[in-house]
């Protein structure tokens, strides 16, 4: 890949929150299935795969099969993520 493209995809990516909030619109459907939820979130924030693998302390491998739903968090994992998402406070 281009230096410049990747550049310019990291700048993008960034500001992603930025730009919707200015358009006024976000592309997120109801009807998405968890890993696409997921993944979008992850694109929302502004977070690569590595850097929310990273926040999760998750295997990069992981993330990727919860979001291409080869698999599905569970037990603490699955406490983990919400609380990371901000769906539940620690107790």
């Amino acid at each position: 890949m281009d230096r410049n493209v990747w550049s310019s995809w990291s700048v993008i990516r960034t500001y992603w929150p930025k730009i919707i909030e200015f358009i006024s619109y976000s592309p997120y459907d109801p009807d998405w299935t968890p890993g696409e939820r997921l993944t979008w979130i992850r694109k929302y924030r502004g977070l690569s795969q590595e850097v929310m693998a990273r926040r999760l302390r998750i295997d990069l491998g992981t993330l990727a099969r919860w979001e291409h739903e080869e698999k599905e968090p569970s037990g603490r994992y699955l406490i983990q993520l919400m609380m990371f998402l901000g769906s539940c406070k620690p107790d």
